[in-house]
């Protein structure tokens, strides 16, 4: 999982990009669901810029309905810190009981 110094370092570690070409890591866990961080930038000013925790459903979880009117999402989090966004990470993952694949 990140640590504070990966988040502090993002652009270097984070794993994928958005389609507006921002820094994106996923994480897959043992559940079937995923873990995706965003550094949301596009448009924004450095100052106003944070990042997007969110939970996503398994694609079992998907295809029963179970998230369609979140298009998958089981919830969100923002956060404008490494710190705040790894404590948003470990509350999402101890609040779901999920573990990292």
């Amino acid at each position: 999982m990140l640590t504070t110094k990966d988040i502090e370092n993002f652009k270097e570690t984070f794993n994928d990009e958005t389609a507006f070409g921002e820094p994106q890591h996923w994480a897959y866990l043992k559940s079937g669901r995923s873990l995706e961080v965003t550094h949301e930038e596009d448009g924004l000013p450095e100052n106003k810029q944070y990042f997007s925790i969110r939970l996503h459903c398994s694609e079992e979880e998907f295809d029963n309905g179970e998230y369609s009117s979140t298009v998958g999402v089981i919830t969100t989090l923002i956060a404008t810190t490494a710190q705040d966004t790894l404590n948003c990470i470990n509350a999402i993952m101890r609040t779901f009981k999920e573990m990292e694949d």
